[in-house]
């Protein structure tokens, strides 16, 4: 019984560190995203013939729904679906808003990938970080925690020049591509690895009694 016990144990440790390494990679294709419209300003600008007020009004079209949909989605929705469709449905959003920038040169189609892009990417590291929860104990959340925000500087420092060598080689619109692709990569690998871990409130044994004691959101706001 005891050594059934400790390959349970060692097999859902074994998952939770697989779960945080691709949470960690969720992180960091988050800001490859990010980056790679800066790195492409000079000769998307070139080949579309924009101007500085037109670069200007799609990188910002990007906030437009950024700090909206975080809050919508960390109110309304986190704790009320699974986590592991949550994810995977964010993760879908950022590469359909990608791949429609390398076949399209209309401005109109620029703005609306980067305001869907926002709305999608304002939830993700929130919902990240509620995903590693589900699977380490309260005292034990302060490294994984860190893990999965370590994959922004990852992100920043690894996007640089990886995305940099894409657009210089093999144009601005395949740096957007292979972010799309690279997207898809990572969806498929969720697919089979997420999941609600054993701390989450789905498998809990005071799962009932959690519900009961949650906040309404006008205290939440009120505090």
């Amino acid at each position: 019984m005891t050594t059934s016990t400790e390959a349970r144990s060692g097999l859902m440790g074994g998952r939770a560190i697989a779960v945080l390494i691709m949470l960690f990679l969720f992180q960091t294709l988050n800001f490859f995203d990010k980056l790679v419209f800066g790195l492409s300003a000079v000769p998307m600008m070139k080949e579309l013939g924009l101007s500085p007020k037109e670069f200007g009004l799609i990188g910002s079209s990007f906030f437009l729904l950024f700090s909206l949909s975080g809050m919508a989605v960390g109110m309304f929705v986190v704790g009320r679906f699974p986590v592991k469709w949550l994810l995977l449905i964010m993760a879908g959003v950022w590469s359909a808003t990608q791949l429609p920038i390398f076949f399209s040169s209309s401005i109109a189609v620029l703005v609306l990938c980067r305001i869907i892009l926002g709305a999608g990417e304002g939830p993700g590291l929130p919902t990240a970080l509620h995903a590693c929860y589900n699977w380490f104990p309260a005292d034990r959340r302060s490294v994984p925690s860190a893990v999965v925000l370590q994959g922004i500087s990852v992100g920043l420092l690894a996007g640089g020049p990886i995305l940099t060598y894409v657009i210089v080689n093999y144009g601005w619109r395949t740096g957007f591509l292979f972010c799309g692709l690279l997207g898809l990569v990572w969806m498929a690998g969720w697919f089979f690895i997420g999941g609600e871990g054993p701390y989450s409130a789905a498998h809990g044994p005071e799962a009932t009694a959690a519900k009961d004691k949650a906040l309404p959101v006008r205290v939440l706001w009120g505090d």
